[in-house]
């Protein structure tokens, strides 16, 4: 039955777009957006990744490889969704938006498997509303939606394989599961560990053969495009991005098993306390072994699972034993990394929207509407309509204020971003597109005078100017070589 499938994911745009008088398209303002939009833009540049920049040392940041290539350290798969946006309809969250009505297709695709289709078209309209429309997968540029559709897809197919093995379903899962290692790759592999552990010796045995061709088929096809990509970002075929920018920067492993290892030097002060505070993470989880456990209790489930909801969630997980058991499997492996927010757990949403699901739809009616009454009043009351991921609003509104300073000045721009020695972490102003010289600004770090005056030269047709990012408002001035030795020699 396809009618719950296609509404809702028209539903989920169409209401999103509704409120756009609200709620306009977002403006990024949080490293990792910020490193999703250079992959888009690479993308959408035609290239898999963009050569090495000859002042490559200004232009360091978070979330960015600079060498042995210049791109995003993040799997593809979110760039990819946020490339197609800006290269059919001019906007990389036109991206954000379909993978949000992917999301609502996939998820109501997979409850059909449980629910009747009333009760699965609710389930999901109420899920893509809470989670996509109104949270912050769908008004930033950080995803979530890619790997959620992709888990619930797996989940779908795994278990529709049990009752009627055909082909495609086993293709549909491997396509799930390719999304997935290029989405969100550790808790993608748990997941599809955990759901072929449960599903795979129910499957009879003489369908296995015709359903391993087609599934080989598309895994083999998705093997051989990420080694393409990890060969032209790395330059290998096994080393992924992400792993090559946690060799050259990161301070603390990814994962609480794993050998401490020492700091690399950092070239920046920005990226040494950027990096100082990622490691606090490592250092806190591996002194207080229940730090991530909290952090799943109180940031991450909550996204899913609001205060008025915990009771349908937990009368679910008595309803359904084998869901509960798979899905805390899934959540105690998710404990062996530093900290967990909601996108970690974004592969597993569909079996936490089942559970609650389930969970209304076995209780006693007027305790479920009393319940479901309790949770849009909560969501309404803790909702803001300019979503806030955690980062400055004020940092977004001075970036804003400082573009059109520039876009106001005739010709092309270089901006030297000074900051002070408090500076937040969290206000990072030096990102740029995929092709640095041809944009209409860059912006660079300053660095020692000699430095500076090497990437004036590189950019001899640019007007040159310095932002004091941490002055109240950041301010721009034209940079002299003379004027700024003099600053430096006050500070």
């Amino acid at each position: 039955m396809k009618w719950p499938c296609t509404t809702a994911a028209a539903l989920t745009v169409a209401l999103r777009l509704v409120m756009l008088p609200v709620l306009p398209p977002p403006e990024p303002r949080a490293h990792d957006e910020f490193g999703y939009l250079l992959g888009a833009d690479t993308f959408a540049s035609g290239r898999l990744t963009n050569p090495p920049h000859a002042m490559w040392e200004h232009f360091e940041t978070m979330h960015v490889n600079m060498l042995p290539t210049y791109q995003m350290k993040y799997p593809p798969a979110q760039g990819v969704a946020l490339a197609f946006g800006q290269v059919v309809f001019g906007s990389p969250w036109a991206g954000v938006l379909l993978t949000g009505a992917a999301l609502a297709a996939a998820l109501c695709w997979m409850l059909l498997v449980w629910l009747p289709p009333g009760w699965a078209f609710g389930a999901t309209m109420a899920a893509t509303i809470k989670v996509g429309v109104l949270g912050y997968w769908m008004n930033s540029y950080w995803g979530g939606s890619i790997a959620a559709a992709a888990g619930a897809l797996v989940i779908g197919a795994a278990a529709r394989l049990t009752r009627d093995p055909q082909p495609r379903l086993a293709a549909a899962a491997a396509f799930g599961a390719v999304v997935l290692a290029n989405s969100r790759p550790f808790e993608g592999a748990l997941l599809c560990l955990i759901a072929g552990a449960i599903c795979l010796p129910r499957i009879r045995r003489d369908a296995i053969p015709r359903l391993a061709g087609p599934a080989a088929a598309v895994m083999l096809a998705g093997v051989a495009a990420m080694a393409l990509y990890n060969y032209r970002g790395s330059g290998h075929a096994t080393r992924m991005p992400y792993v090559e920018h946690q060799r050259q920067y990161g301070a603390a492993p990814v994962l609480l098993t794993q050998a401490d290892f020492p700091a690399p030097v950092y070239r920046h002060a920005a990226l040494k306390r950027f990096w100082d505070w990622d490691r606090g993470y490592y250092v806190t989880a591996r002194e207080n072994p229940g730090f991530t456990l909290l952090s799943l209790i109180l940031e991450a489930m909550p996204f899913f699972v609001s205060i008025p909801m915990i009771p349908a969630f937990l009368w679910g997980v008595r309803k359904q034993p084998r869901l509960g058991a798979a899905l805390a499997l899934f959540l105690g492996a998710l404990c062996l990394e530093r900290w967990l927010q909601a996108h970690y757990l974004a592969s597993a949403m569909g079996v936490i929207v089942l559970l609650v699901a389930v969970g209304f739809r076995e209780m006693d009616r007027r305790l479920a509407l009393a319940l479901l009454v309790g949770a849009v009043a909560f969501k309404a009351w803790t909702w803001k309509p300019r979503y806030f991921t955690g980062y400055e609003v004020a940092f977004v509104d001075d970036r804003r204020r400082v573009l059109g300073e520039l876009e106001r000045s005739e010709g092309k721009d270089l901006v030297l971003v000074r900051y002070s020695a408090d500076h937040s972490i969290f206000d990072e102003w030096v990102y740029n597109s995929a092709d640095i010289d041809a944009s209409r600004v860059v912006w660079a770090r300053e660095m020692s005078p000699e430095k500076d005056r090497e990437i004036v030269a590189y950019f001899k047709d640019r007007k040159v100017w310095v932002l004091d990012a941490d002055a109240k408002p950041a301010r721009l001035t034209s940079y002299t070589p003379a004027v700024q030795a003099a600053v430096r020699r006050t500070e």
